[in-house]
C-alpha cells in the first residue's frame, strides 16, 4: 500500500466531498480507506462512507 500524493488526496476529497452519491465502481482499497477515514462521521445516510466500507469489505475477502 502506498500514501496517496497530495494531487491525489485533493482530487479524493473533491470528487468525494457528496455525502449522496456513492464512490465509483473502480476505487481502489487505498482510496476507499481513505474517504471512509474521511466520512466516518457521518452516519448510516452518508453513500461515500457505505460504498467505501463495501469496497474494503470486498477487497478483504479476496
Amino acid at each position: 500500500m502506498y500514501p496517496p500524493t497530495p494531487d491525489q488526496r485533493d482530487l479524493w476529497l473533491i470528487t468525494g466531498r457528496d455525502c449522496t452519491s456513492a464512490p465509483g465502481p473502480g476505487i481502489t482499497s487505498v482510496q476507499a480507506d481513505f474517504l471512509a477515514a474521511v466520512h466516518a462521521g457521518h452516519g448510516s445516510t452518508c453513500h461515500q462512507f457505505l460504498g467505501a466500507v463495501a469496497r474494503r469489505r470486498d477487497a478483504w475477502r479476496r
